[in-house]
Parts: structure tokens; C-alpha cells; sequence
């Protein structure tokens, strides 16, 4: 098991603080400022990591660009003239 390590912020949120996979210092906040509601954050730990992981940025296919870049430059340089 991790090592969680609490702390509240001068914004009066709770984060919960631990160290990754790597070795590196995470935070995620609690989004609560009554420590009784942090607590019950703390037991659903492994979910909150797993919901803050969930985005992968090399997970994302781009659509095809259907205006040829020619195009686009001349609407981007004149953003009133119609193509």
C-alpha cells in the first residue's frame, strides 16, 4: 500500500498526497473542506487515481482537416474575406 499523506490547503481544501508509480510526488484534491469528507475520500482512493489517470493525450485520434491548409492560412490572415 501507498504512503497518503493529507494536507489542507490555504484555499481550505483537503489534498491527498502520494508518490507514483516513478517515485514522484502526486496530489489530487478531495474536493471538500470538512475532514470527516476527506476521509471518506481516502477509502476510495484507488478509484479516484484511477479516475485522475483515465486521460492519456496519446489516446487521441484527431479528425482529417477537411479545409486544405492553403485555405485555412487565407481565412486565418483574413478572418472577413469569404473563401
Amino acid at each position: 500500500m501507498k504512503k497518503l499523506y493529507l494536507s489542507k490547503h490555504k484555499n481550505g481544501y483537503y489534498y491527498i498526497y502520494y508518490k507514483d508509480d516513478n517515485g514522484k510526488r502526486q496530489s489530487i484534491t478531495t474536493k471538500t473542506k470538512r475532514k470527516s469528507e476527506t476521509y471518506k475520500v481516502l477509502s476510495n482512493f484507488d478509484q479516484l487515481i484511477k479516475k485522475k489517470n483515465k486521460f492519456d493525450p496519446k489516446q487521441i485520434v484527431l479528425p482529417r482537416i477537411l479545409v486544405p491548409m492553403h485555405k485555412l492560412v487565407s481565412i486565418m490572415r483574413h478572418p472577413t474575406a469569404v473563401c
